[in-house]
């Protein structure tokens, strides 16, 4: 998707296992959502509440 879109970088923000494997298979960044319905132990970044997003983008993309 990044290289079909010219994109310079991506993240993968979701709240499940797939959601993570996907971003994974992907090469990117993932952002768990941990409102969400999942539990996704392996992610470094954990948002609370959409509101984090802009924040954890910042630092991601810096």
């Amino acid at each position: 998707m990044v290289k079909r879109n010219q994109l310079g970088a991506a993240c993968y923000v979701g709240d499940t296992m797939k959601d993570y494997v996907a971003a994974k298979r992907a090469k990117v960044a993932f952002v768990h959502a941990a409102y969400g319905f999942g539990e996704v132990e392996e992610a470094v970044i954990h948002i609370n509440k959409i509101e984090e997003i802009s924040k954890v983008v910042e630092l991601i993309f810096q």
